[in-house]
């Protein structure tokens, strides 16, 4: 916001001048385009109202059922309500024609799962997207993680109410997530569907939720994917390159990285005192934000459903203590720009530091004179 500001001011400042003949010159409108770029970028979506056809992602529809998830059933921690949770989420998927559905259960863990198949069969491999549904006994979870609950709903509504893809896709609301990735581990374990998955798009919260944020993957391919298809990008390879250094939490990709799936961590991050807390409401859930990840998971599982799925990286076990998982590392350098492209590089040997990104980070920045949202 402090940017945003300033851009204002600057904006503000060269159109007293000029109304004073006082000019810049050229460079001094080139300053000012740059940070009028900056404000746009910065813009939402505007909320897709729930009325609009079925063959698009409609923020309002999604937004329901965040708010039953968070108001109407609230913290999501005790057996109870998670309980109350799943029977929500498995009665609205029920509904959905041609949409198979799976629940897995393990004493208080409920993992619903449900697939949507494609034209080719499930043995060629599938599309998924992840959210977790439980919550911390601290708060309701709005953005950590129903927000990303809701896309995934939405999505399996579209999907379901449209033609098939060409690869089947697999919509996983996982439980127990905050207690240590307790439900994923159950999936990578024993459920008959944990080896079709190729990619996944894990969607998590962290805070207060604006513009989704590909914080970090291990596959080139996936965030060479991400740059092509994602209407609406956000991402920053120098985080990928921070998280796995400092280890600031783990999600459900850590899980999925051990299984060998190619994964793209998408999180919503912002305004972090916010991070498991009971404020972590509706309230904090940007008119915007929903439709803004929504229209990049939907862009995103379409494109990946007409593509050929790479072979599973290498894999580890996944029921190993947390702190023992490999990080996520693409070995790329990436970058959006102006809320409309992504600057991929070409992949960098797993070898090369931390200083190494940084500086081409900062001199990518700086080419762009920090116009990239």
């Amino acid at each position: 916001m402090v940017w945003y500001v300033f851009c204002m001011v600057c904006v503000c400042a060269y159109v007293c001048l000029e109304l004073l003949n006082i000019r810049l010159g050229l460079l001094g409108a080139w300053f000012v385009l740059a940070f009028s770029a900056v404000l746009w970028s910065a813009q939402l979506p505007s909320p897709v109202s729930s009325d609009v056809s079925l063959s698009m992602f409609s923020e309002d529809r999604a937004r329901e059922h965040v708010r039953f998830l968070t108001e109407a059933i609230g913290v999501r921690a005790s057996a109870r309500a998670t309980h109350n949770a799943s029977l929500y989420i498995i009665s609205f998927l029920q509904t959905l024609p041609g949409v198979d559905l799976s629940v897995q259960m393990e004493g208080d863990i409920t993992n619903v799962v449900a697939i949507r198949n494609g034209t080719r069969p499930r043995t060629e491999g599938a599309v998924m997207i992840a959210a977790h549904y439980d919550s911390v006994p601290t708060g309701p979870g709005a953005v950590d993680d129903c927000a990303g609950v809701g896309v995934i709903m939405e999505i399996a509504s579209v999907l379901a109410h449209n033609d098939p893809l060409e690869r089947p896709v697999i919509l996983f609301l996982t439980a127990a997530e905050e207690r240590g990735m307790l439900g994923s581990r159950l999936f990578a374990l024993d459920h008959p569907w944990k080896d079709l998955p190729r990619v996944v798009m894990n969607l998590e919260g962290s805070g207060s939720a604006e513009k989704e944020f590909l914080i970090r993957s291990n596959s080139p391919w996936a965030t060479q994917a991400y740059a092509t298809a994602a209407p609406h990008p956000k991402a920053y390879s120098l985080a990928e390159t921070l998280f796995a250094t400092i280890r600031v939490g783990y999600t459900d990709a850590e899980v999925f990285n051990a299984m060998g799936i190619h994964a793209l961590d998408m999180i919503y991050v912002n305004q972090r005192f916010l991070y498991h807390s009971q404020n972590d409401t509706m309230r904090h859930v940007a008119q915007g934000a929903i439709q803004h990840e929504g229209n990049n998971v939907l862009s995103l599982t379409r494109y990946f459903a007409t593509q050929t799925l790479p072979a599973l990286l290498p894999q580890v076990d996944p029921q190993m203590n947390s702190s023992d998982y490999p990080p996520l590392y693409s070995h790329s350098v990436y970058n959006s720009v102006l809320d409309s492209a992504i600057c991929m590089d070409k992949p960098i040997d797993g070898n090369s530091s931390f200083y190494r990104e940084s500086i081409a980070i900062f001199l990518w920045w700086f080419v762009f004179m920090f116009c990239s949202n």
